[in-house]
Parts: structure tokens; sequence; C-alpha cells
């Protein structure tokens, strides 16, 4: 569930903090795994079944607020790029028109 495709060169330097927001999301990835391997109920697909013991009810809410926190990375990023996208726009000049 990354929110972090591959970053590119031109991406990394119009915003160099992706880099780091891009391990994170990784870091989150691999957590997300790693509880889900120690407490496998809590990848059976129903949200509303309630973890068996107290250290399994912690992973729980670990997973939930990693995948919070992956989302507003990706927002983030999106508000990056779009703003990139509009600063490389307002450098093109425009062709010559007679109109």
């Amino acid at each position: 569930m990354s929110a972090f495709p591959d970053l590119t060169p031109r991406e990394l330097g119009d915003n160099p903090e992706l880099a780091i927001l891009h391990v994170l999301d990784r870091v989150l990835d691999t957590a997300r795994f790693v509880l889900i391997s120690a407490h496998p109920q809590l990848n059976a697909g129903d949200p509303s079944a309630e973890p068996v013991d107290l250290e399994a009810f912690a992973a729980r809410n670990v997973l939930i607020a990693a995948h919070a926190l992956q989302e507003v990375l990706a927002l983030y990023r999106d508000a990056t790029d779009a703003e990139s996208r509009w600063i490389r726009l307002a450098l093109i000049k425009p062709p010559d028109c007679d109109f």
C-alpha cells in the first residue's frame, strides 16, 4: 500500500524532502507486513473483528495509524507534484501569438 512509487531525479531535485518521506513510507509498509505476520488474525479481512489479546489490539492500532500516515504522505506527494508542474509550466516561454 505504498504511497510512494519510485521517485524520479526531477522529483528529488524539485522536492528533496520526498527522499526521507519515501523511506518512511517503505518503513510503514515493512511494519505492516511484520505486524500482520505476528498477528495473522489482523489480516482476516473483517475490520470489525476484535483482536484476541492486548498485543494484537495494540498492533491493530499501529496498523490503523500507519495507514492514516501513508494517506497523508500520498497527499503531500501529490501536492508537491502538482506544485512542481505549475512551476515548470510557468517557466515555459509561451509561443509568440498574434491574436
